[in-house]
């Protein structure tokens, strides 16, 4: 029969990242903790667990009807952007830069595993956008093969609404070295130039004016977004080779 201890420890390894000799610190580290502490601790968990929902309007989590990112009157309601899990918000509000609205698609397509359109909240970000007088979408899918799949099909999905679709941007990590950056993380960059032509790719600021330049430098992935309207097409060629 296993005691409390070794109890604690298997369940704190079902946590994601959380091996054996972590999991026994952590459950070693509650041991001592004040009572008070403790039960506050389980007490959040019983709480988020119990309370949690999806926000009515973008899908962000949260414990009321509406989310307090859609509640929030300041905020830039032309302007959304699409990301794939609740958890990305958080990551793009702590750049301070967008401040617009979200929308929340709960995953990102991938046929193979059978996540379609019908699945993601694909349907309620077009009726949004035709509805809540959106001018700006922009799309902060993962740069990956599900992520793009994602973003080309919100093109596609939003081409008769009349708005703006605009892309986050590939780029380098601060710090990062050219010289080791693959060809796919490098190849959309161009600097200078707010004009699109043929199939060049066109960069251009996609957050609020007056954003403070000491800011800039908590995120290069949203300090400027690409253009999915000029994308260049893969031709079978290309495809092949």
């Amino acid at each position: 029969m296993k005691g409390i201890i070794e109890n604690l420890i298997e369940e704190l390894t079902r946590l994601p990242g959380i091996g054996r000799r972590t999991a026994q610190r952590l459950a070693y580290f509650i041991l001592s903790m004040p009572e008070e502490e403790a039960r506050a601790i389980a007490g959040a968990i019983v709480d988020v667990k119990e309370k949690a929902r999806f926000c009515r309007e973008c899908f962000n989590i949260t414990d009321e009807e509406l989310c307090s990112i859609c509640r929030d009157g300041s905020r830039e309601r032309d302007r959304l952007c699409v990301v794939e899990e609740p958890s990305n918000i958080a990551v793009i509000e702590r750049t301070n830069f967008f401040r617009g609205l979200y929308h929340v698609l709960l995953g990102s397509l991938s046929p193979i595993d059978g996540i379609t359109p019908e699945r993601l909240k694909l349907k309620e970000l077009k009726e949004r956008v035709e509805k809540s007088g959106v001018k700006e979408v922009i799309i902060a899918t993962n740069p990956n093969t599900r992520g793009e799949m994602t973003a080309r099909y919100i093109k596609e999905l939003l081409s008769p609404c009349g708005v703006t679709v605009t892309r986050i941007a590939y780029g380098l990590p601060m710090g990062g070295d050219i010289e080791y950056a693959d060809e796919v993380t490098a190849r959309p960059w161009r600097v200078g130039g707010s004009s699109c032509s043929g199939s060049t790719l066109c960069l251009r600021p996609v957050f609020s004016q007056g954003t403070e330049h000491q800011s800039i430098e908590k995120s290069v992935l949203f300090r400027r977004c690409v253009s999915l309207l000029t994308v260049p097409q893969r031709t079978e060629e290309s495809e092949i080779m």
